[in-house]
């Protein structure tokens, strides 16, 4: 008999691929539901708009050094299901078994966290009831741990995961090479920076081989001029974008921040290695990347001179990119962010939870 784990989000919604991936690759014998119709959200426009109003409000919060904990929509829980928090508590747990997942600890506030509302979130976090605690790096753990040092026994890092989206060993063309950037918010990924990189790349590129550079998200015409050489789409569903991700020789992706990094576990699926950058805001991504195996990263001050030596050195020697796509393949297939492992390790946590 199946058993139902039920999400819980603090607004019923959530945009991360990371609950729909779980809704879809459940652990076997599990089915996850959530806790409203809408659940995910898929409409591009409605998702730029949740992005913002979260961001408006943690500002806003913030801003008068106010902090509340972020507490689950739903208060009344059924003790049929696993309850599963995205990350968010429950108000009142009613002794039910739960669990949480979550970026960081500052998803579990609004605002920045204050003594006060930490002390709220640990009594509830602190209960029997309270199972697992799940940071998807160990990046974020460390930071947990460091806000909830009482905490930390019930801590374990389980990764996002994502399909194997290319089955077969990625075919090498000698003769065309695409570089592919990707990003919701465009600013905040550094977009101008890639487009700018890529442009110049195929202005100076003297070779035989056809250089294309692709740029997915919410681009001003003013960008758009400024590096004429690169094809502009504006952001679209994920079945869309696949077929880019499947075309992409490397994805360019020098974002200075992020929590973690799922375009590039996304690439990886379809064997495509990334050239990351490596900041103290993006020590998530250095987790994923192992470095000149299934992707490169290199510091902001080195960034631009070892885009060009990369991308070169992949163009001229076919064979060192057909191994780091496979190295990316294999990465999903068989490491840390594969379905089968993060279902592995989620097995561990929902038996516990199952436990009177």
């Amino acid at each position: 008999m199946t058993k139902k784990i039920e999400l819980h989000f603090p607004l019923k919604v959530s945009d991360s691929s990371y609950y729909k991936n779980l809704i879809d690759y459940p652990p076997e014998g599990f089915e996850y539901v959530s806790t409203a119709k809408s659940g995910l959200i898929g409409n591009t426009f409605k998702r730029g708009t949740f992005r913002f109003v979260k961001s408006a409000i943690r500002r806003i919060f913030s801003s008068f050094s106010v902090s509340v904990p972020l507490y689950a929509k739903q208060t009344k829980f059924s003790p049929e299901f696993i309850h599963h928090f995205a990350h968010c508590i429950p108000k009142k747990s009613n002794g039910i078994n739960f669990f949480l997942d979550i970026e960081g600890a500052w998803q579990l506030g609004i605002g920045e966290l204050t003594p006060s509302s930490k002390k709220k979130i640990s009594k509830i976090l602190s209960q029997d009831n309270c199972k697992a605690i799940l940071p998807w790096t160990f990046f974020s753990r460390d930071g947990f741990v460091k806000e909830f040092p009482e905490l930390e026994h019930k801590v374990e890092v389980i990764r996002p995961a994502v399909p194997l989206m290319q089955t077969t060993k990625r075919v090498i063309d000698d003769e065309n090479f695409m570089m592919l950037f990707v990003a919701r918010d465009f600013e905040l990924k550094n977009g101008e920076y890639a487009a700018e990189l890529m442009d110049s790349f195929i202005k100076n590129y003297k070779g035989n081989v056809k250089i294309q550079g692709v740029v997915v998200g919410t681009v001003s015409n003013k960008i758009k001029n400024k590096y004429p050489n690169l094809h502009y789409f504006d952001l679209m569903p994920k079945e869309q974008l696949y077929k880019y991700y499947k075309m992409a020789d490397v994805f360019v992706y020098p974002s200075p921040v992020d929590t973690f990094g799922f375009s590039i576990i996304e690439a990886m699926s379809f064997g495509t290695p990334t050239i990351a950058m490596k900041t103290f805001g993006t020590k998530s991504v250095h987790e994923i990347i192992v470095n000149g195996f299934n992707g490169m990263y290199f510091s902001e001050e080195d960034y631009t001179e070892g885009f060009v030596r990369t991308i070169t050195s992949l163009i001229e020697d076919r064979e060192i990119w057909g191994l780091m796509s496979d190295n990316c393949l294999s990465t999903i297939l068989y490491g840390p962010y594969s379905i089968k492992h993060r279902n592995k390790m989620l097995e561990g946590v929902l038996e516990k939870c199952m436990k009177k």
